[in-house]
């Protein structure tokens, strides 16, 4: 598996949060916007009159203001804090294929613990998330919906509803034989998310408490090198819960279009009636 300087390459990859940053030159002047790359050899903000591409020698100083979730309503309670008692547990992440999926025990969006292995018995997808990456963006609906606090979804990509039916024969993620799983590991900072950011996350792409989609809430623990490298990227996971396939989308693992979503389709479909 590739080494690579974790923060650094995944604000290239995926981009980094919606902020109104500000970004000091060597010559004193002050350019504001939207950080969207910022790597030891470049600074790339978004300005609404286009993008600015700055050479890390022509940068003094770099000031981030803090990400600001959407206001909700007094009505609309924050979700529940999980109970000190109630206790997570990722298993044996990070999965492999050929093995069983780590029988992933996590908060989903509605602030309740949910076991993955709840789902046996179905075929599963599952997103690994980070929200300020753009194809995790598209995968959940950004081509449609728009990206999440502003963040641009990633060109060219649609939602895993459309792909899955246009490579998958028809199947569709209302099928109760097929469970859509998406599991936000990295918030817009780069840490493990709360219950609060997953749901607004789900509210957004329109995925919460909708019919065999789950989001779920990523630990701390989760945050290493093998979860970097499965983003963006989608597992499938059969009807005895084993690992039968994995894509990742910079590269490696199985063609999610020739591969992976035609092999959703087959084990989704019905079993053959047993012959007399």
């Amino acid at each position: 598996m590739r080494t690579r300087h974790l923060t650094a390459l995944l604000l290239a990859l995926c981009g980094a949060a919606a902020r109104g940053d500000e970004v000091t030159l060597t010559t004193g002047a002050v350019v504001r916007g939207r950080i969207v790359v910022e790597t030891d050899d470049k600074v790339i903000l978004e300005r609404e009159t286009g993008r600015v591409v700055l050479d890390r020698s022509q940068v003094a100083s770099v000031e981030k203001t803090p990400v600001v979730l959407p206001t909700r309503r007094v009505s609309e309670a924050s979700p529940a804090l999980p109970h000190p008692e109630v206790q997570t547990d990722i298993g044996t992440w990070p999965p492999k294929v050929g093995d069983h999926y780590p029988d992933l025990a996590l908060m989903d969006c509605n602030g309740n613990l949910f076991h993955l292995s709840s789902l046996k018995g179905r075929v599963i997808l599952v997103e690994p998330v980070a929200m300020s990456c753009p194809a995790s963006q598209s995968h959940s609906g950004g081509d449609t919906l728009g990206g999440f606090l502003g963040i641009e979804p990633q060109a060219g990509i649609v939602s895993l509803d459309e792909n899955l039916a246009r490579f998958g024969g028809g199947l569709k993620l209302d099928n109760p034989a097929v469970a859509y799983v998406q599991v936000v590991i990295y918030n817009l900072d780069l840490k493990a998310p709360t219950v609060t950011e997953v749901k607004a996350w789900a509210d957004h792409f329109k995925l919460t408490d909708r019919a065999n989609v789950y989001v779920l809430v990523g630990t701390p623990a989760m945050l290493n090198q093998a979860s970097f490298d499965m983003i963006p990227g989608l597992h499938l996971v059969d009807r005895d819960f084993v690992l039968r396939s994995e894509h990742f989308g910079h590269g490696g693992g199985s063609d999610l279009y020739r591969e992976l979503l035609p092999m959703t389709a087959k084990l989704a479909a019905p079993p053959e009636a047993a012959k007399p």
